[in-house]
């Protein structure tokens, strides 16, 4: 089996790093990659073989996936394929192409995979796409824990925010007063941390669900 280690292991700890995880059959790539990722502040996880990171459970709660296209055993779309039949949802993941790689790269977009990026890999560029995966998953994790906080009133009044509508509207459908729904947005604001009420649709909708897994072309 292909050998697996971790970078950065005498700072699992750090809470506030975020966890990357690098899925790449070449060493050499493999150890570039890692540094560049560990160098911007990230915590790195690297696997020489997809069926190793689906096997290690303690690398599945991850903030990016950086994985190649192309890999011997099992492909990198293969492997975000099984992660989301396996747990129904698919972190900010960016795939690593090569030359006629187009159009595997878009059936990994459309799997839900937030970008690709072509080798050779440009260090400005992979770090940039992993500090916005990086950003994104933070924003997914952020909106997931809203609906815990708010009570049964306030997720009600939130789905139809959601919909568009007015305060006016909101109390007349609810039977309450604009006033009340206005208590109950100030909140609901308060509670999710968003500054307005663009921010706050902006981060509900981040925490959609993926997309479903599509047959491959």
């Amino acid at each position: 089996m292909p050998s697996r280690h971790h970078a950065d292991s005498t700072l699992d700890g750090a809470a506030n790093r975020a966890k990357v995880v690098l899925v790449e059959d070449d060493r050499g790539c493999r150890e570039v990659y890692s540094r560049l990722l560990a160098y911007a502040g990230h915590r790195v996880l690297p696997y020489s073989a997809a069926p190793d990171f689906l096997a290690d459970e303690l690398a599945h709660d991850c903030d990016c996936i950086v994985v190649d296209l192309r890999m011997p055993e099992m492909d990198g779309l293969q492997m975000l394929e099984a992660y989301q039949q396996r747990y129904n949802r698919l972190p900010p993941a960016i795939v690593v192409t090569g030359d006629g790689d187009v159009s595997s790269a878009v059936n990994a977009m459309k799997l839900g995979a937030i970008d690709f990026i072509e080798k050779p890999v440009s260090a400005r560029d992979l770090r940039r796409l992993v500090a916005a995966a990086v950003e994104q998953s933070r924003q997914q994790r952020r909106a997931n824990g809203i609906a815990d906080k708010l009570t049964p009133r306030e997720q009600e009044i939130l789905e139809h925010v959601l919909g568009g509508e007015t305060s006016k509207q909101i109390a007349d459908k609810l039977g309450i007063s604009p006033r009340t729904v206005e208590e109950h947005r100030a909140r609901i604001l308060q509670k999710s941390g968003a500054a307005n009420t663009a921010e706050l649709v902006k981060l509900a909708m981040s925490a959609a669900p993926a997309p479903e897994t599509r047959p491959r072309a």
